[in-house]
């Protein structure tokens, strides 16, 4: 079978050789895929931590091992670490191969290690987690806040150079007004959260009680909500420093005002998730959280305890009262920039497209494998209202969308054989989505923010505008379907004489991504004439394209894009 898929390997490479960029072969991986997870990443001592997954069954083999190798635990009065005794677990997988199992032995902090064995072939899947006193817990989110805030700092100097490059306005005025209040309150804003940390580390190391007693505790779920929001804080904080919005050499107004616009609201929804954090923080300072909890452990309060549950009620409310003042300043930038300078100076086409790739590959005359992808997505491009007439016009622009759909067939045995005496328990294949489109942003997140799910993409456009006729260039992706998105997956499983547990093969078959569906499908660079008259134009057409391998006719690629974009935009 191994010889069999490797002439099938150099088979496919021959021919993907032909065109650029599917000069990819299938591939056979070790094992079968198999995925896992700890939930929460950051507990409480005593606290149980969920691990989850799916991997491939095959009839009877439904079981998945866990091995968890807690950390070192500190010997009382020593220098030394007792070494850890590893914890096994079991679980059964359901019709789907989900699993998941509780781990409750979670006395000692540190980091944790879990390794998972799948019930069929050698697939396996690892994760860790963290056990962390509460007083490390409150520390480590303290000092994400003040992260967060040093980023939006950053934002907010971007934001400035951003409106001093803008023409002489009332518009312009105002948006300077607004820059220098959001710049004054993110300075105090991180100036109040800073006060938060003394009171938390004070209330936190006052909870010095036995594991058991602080998990059955309502304070310990507010905790635990405060350990995932420090997790995705980090996500948060390289978000915003990797898409902060950038001056750029020769960026024309229109792009300037479009990342602007999006940055305003991708730093709006990230001080919503400040927000978020503060909230937790409050319900920890309240009657309900720690200040409930130290009552319950002593009578007899000490004042200092007092002191810290009032400063820090007081400290977060504060800060979480600010933030809404900073986010309504951002979002009536972001309107004035996409709604009222946007029109002043710009001009636009923009509409809907979809993309569908088509493949069809053969061997002998014979199809065995077939896929398909789709995208779909908002095309845009923009040009300033005051270029000089006579010359070419630069246009600039995005495709934002996303993947949407995938079909896969194959007949793999026209290539492999399954070995002899073999008996076939399952044949699994796996296809990506279908996804819906999450590229139309029905919840106002805007198109940066929404740049971190998986299926988007976001590909820049420069065109050059001559009367009527437009040459479209495809750049360099900001952003393209994530990595793990762009394959179908065949598993097979089957027994095979004289072998205890059944064989498994696992099989990729790589697909292309949204930049190769477009700008091969609508060439690069795709031309255009545009249509109609008046106020209404429009960059309408569906671009056909076959490429069939001239040799031997082994394999043929179909694309269709229909884009239908205009200016003004449709409502």
């Amino acid at each position: 079978m191994r010889n069999s898929l490797k002439s099938l390997r150099s088979l496919i490479v021959i021919c993907l050789l032909c065109i650029p960029a599917l000069s990819i072969a299938l591939e056979e991986k070790d094992g079968v895929p198999m995925t896992l997870v700890a939930t929460p990443q950051i507990a409480l001592p005593g606290m149980s931590v969920k691990l989850s997954g799916t991997t491939v069954t095959a009839g009877d083999y439904v079981i998945v091992n866990l091995l968890v190798t807690p950390p070192p635990e500190k010997v009382v009065g020593g220098t030394t670490s007792k070494a850890p005794t590893p914890v096994n677990l079991t679980t059964k997988c359901d019709a789907h191969g989900a699993f998941s199992v509780d781990f409750i032995q979670t006395k000692t902090v540190g980091t944790y290690t879990v390794s998972a064995k799948s019930p069929v072939g050698t697939g396996t899947g690892s994760t860790t987690f963290q056990v962390q006193a509460i007083s490390d817990i409150s520390s480590l989110a303290t000092s994400k806040f003040e992260e967060l805030g040093q980023a939006f700092t950053e934002y907010a100097d971007t934001l400035e150079e951003s409106v001093n490059n803008l023409p002489a306005s009332d518009e312009r005025k105002q948006l300077l007004q607004s820059s220098a209040q959001i710049t004054a309150q993110l300075t105090e804003l991180n100036s109040q959260a800073a006060t938060i940390r003394p009171h938390l580390k004070t209330m936190s190391e006052a909870l010095d009680i036995p594991p058991e007693e602080l998990a059955s505790q309502p304070a310990a779920e507010f905790i635990k909500d405060l350990s995932a929001w420090t997790i995705e804080a980090d996500q948060q904080i390289d978000r915003l420093k990797s898409l902060l919005p950038k001056q750029k050499a020769a960026q024309s107004i229109c792009e300037m005002i479009h990342i602007a616009g999006e940055g305003m609201r991708m730093a709006s929804n990230g001080l919503a998730f400040y927000g978020k954090g503060m909230s937790v923080v409050i319900n920890l300072a309240i009657d309900k959280g720690i200040p409930l909890l130290l009552n319950q452990i002593s009578s007899e309060r000490c004042a200092l305890w007092d002191a810290s549950a009032k400063g820090l009620a007081s400290a977060t409310q504060k800060t979480a009262g600010m933030l809404s003042g900073i986010v309504g300043l951002l979002n009536d930038a972001a309107t004035l920039y996409t709604d009222v300078l946007l029109n002043r100076y710009c001009g636009v086409y923009s509409g809907p497209i979809k993309a569908t790739m088509s493949a069809d590959f053969k061997h002998l005359g014979q199809s065995y494998w077939k896929y398909s992808t789709t995208v779909e997505g908002t095309f845009t491009l923009r040009f300033p209202k005051n270029t000089p007439g006579g010359g070419a016009v630069r246009m600039t622009g995005e495709v934002f969308g996303n993947a949407t759909s995938y079909t896969f067939w194959e007949d793999i045995e026209k290539v492999m054989e399954v070995p002899a005496a073999g008996q076939l328990l399952a044949r699994i294949p796996i296809t990506p989505g279908p996804f819906p489109p999450l590229y139309k942003d029905s919840l106002g997140l805007g198109q940066l923010t929404n740049l971190l799910i998986p299926s988007v993409f976001y590909i820049p456009l420069e065109a050059q505008m001559e009367g009527d006729n437009v040459a479209i260039k495809f750049m360099e992706p900001v952003k393209e379907i994530e990595s793990y998105l762009l394959k179908n997956q065949l598993i097979l499983v089957y027994m095979a004489f004289g072998l205890p547990v059944p064989a498994v093969k696992y099989i990729e078959f790589p697909v292309n991504g949204a930049h190769f569906i477009l700008s091969r499908g609508m060439r690069n660079p795709a031309e255009i004439t545009i249509s109609g008259q008046g106020k209404q134009r429009a960059m309408k057409k569906t671009y056909q394209r076959t490429y069939e391998e001239p040799a031997n006719k082994e394999f043929t690629i179909d694309w269709v894009v229909d884009l239908d974009a205009t200016n003004p935009p449709k409502k």
